[in-house]
């Protein structure tokens, strides 16, 4: 496997563990008992970092669902149209070599 591949796996694997329900729910977990120890002065500093830092998890869940979204109705569209190439469907999932060769295939179809 090359790396672009590893890298483009790891990098949607990390993004879907990010917007989980659990990571948020184990960062507060974290948080809170890291900011016991802390003194009141300091507390105040730190929530509110650590709100910002929750507001990533929330972004990230939302950002996967509306993707999962809207390829699943392009895809959908792309399938149910006749003439419409069946390839492009799910091509999200495709390596970066593949949509490289489309990217140009399309760009081809722009000039023609």
């Amino acid at each position: 496997m090359k790396i672009e591949e590893q890298f483009q796996r790891i990098a949607e694997r990390a993004a879907t563990v990010i917007g989980s329900w659990w990571s948020f729910g184990l960062g507060i977990l974290i948080a809170c008992s890291y900011a016991m120890d802390k003194p009141w002065p300091e507390r105040g500093d730190l929530i509110t970092n650590l709100i910002m830092f929750f507001m990533l998890f929330l972004a990230q869940s939302g950002q996967n669902r509306q993707g999962r979204a809207i390829q699943l109705k392009l895809d959908e569209l792309i399938l149910c149209i006749k003439e419409a190439d069946n390839k492009f469907a799910g091509i999200e999932k495709k390596s970066d070599e593949v949509l490289t060769e489309v990217e140009k295939e399309i760009e081809s179809y722009k000039e023609k």
